[in-house]
């Protein structure tokens, strides 16, 4: 529906995406660009994407019924410690990873400098969270109905790069996540194969296997 590339200061409130084979709304090289308020339903693939891009994000808007992810944001230069400012606040995300069933997280980053802060998440055969890079913070958001199709995976997953720092989960609530399928384990939170130096603090975890 929308691709903004190199754009500046844009503003979409109060607007419905709806019914859409690929991705509803794409940044590219952005900044200052937002989505206020919106409806993102029954797509395809991705309710946003946010690539490149500085000071950008979703804010109470309401993402469900998506074949893949609901918010996926790469910016930032991990090397240079360059915060992106991308944020997810205050969103609905539910019943994502519908058609690609493994891998699609409600949020998934990379980069330094993200933010992800009072959202509802659910529904999904999957993750619910996948973080990749520095300086990643989460907090006060609710997680739960997710990994009940798959083992090996958990509400929040960072995998496999042991120069990962910075990652934050506070004051989260994770609950109902897992199912008798736990055969490599699942998790509330799954710190996988050489991460460090993740803070956990202040989460609540009820029937998080």
């Amino acid at each position: 529906f929308v691709r903004l590339t190199n754009a500046r200061n844009v503003l979409l409130r109060g607007l419905t995406f709806s019914g859409c084979r690929a991705t509803a709304v794409w940044f590219a090289g952005c900044a200052n660009c937002y989505l206020d308020d919106c409806t993102i339903e029954r797509i395809g693939v991705h309710a946003a994407v946010i690539n490149d891009s500085s000071f950008c994000g979703v804010f109470h808007s309401r993402l469900r019924k998506l074949g893949g992810c609901g918010v996926r944001m790469r910016g930032g230069d991990r090397l240079q410690q360059r915060q992106s400012g991308l944020t997810v606040h205050d969103c609905e995300i539910g019943s994502f990873c519908q058609i690609d069933r493994a891998y699609a997280a409600a949020l998934q980053t990379n980069g330094c400098g993200m933010v992800m802060t009072n959202n509802l998440i659910y529904d999904s055969p999957h993750r619910a969270v996948n973080t990749d890079g520095n300086d990643q913070y989460l907090a006060r958001n609710e997680i739960h109905s997710v990994v009940y199709e798959f083992s090996d995976q958990s509400g929040l997953d960072v995998w496999c790069d042991s120069t990962y720092r910075g990652i934050v989960s506070e004051k989260n609530f994770w609950h109902h996540i897992g199912s008798s399928l736990a055969l490599c384990g699942q998790a509330g939170i799954r710190l996988d194969d050489a991460i460090s130096g993740v803070v956990m603090k202040d989460n609540i975890f009820y029937r998080s296997s």
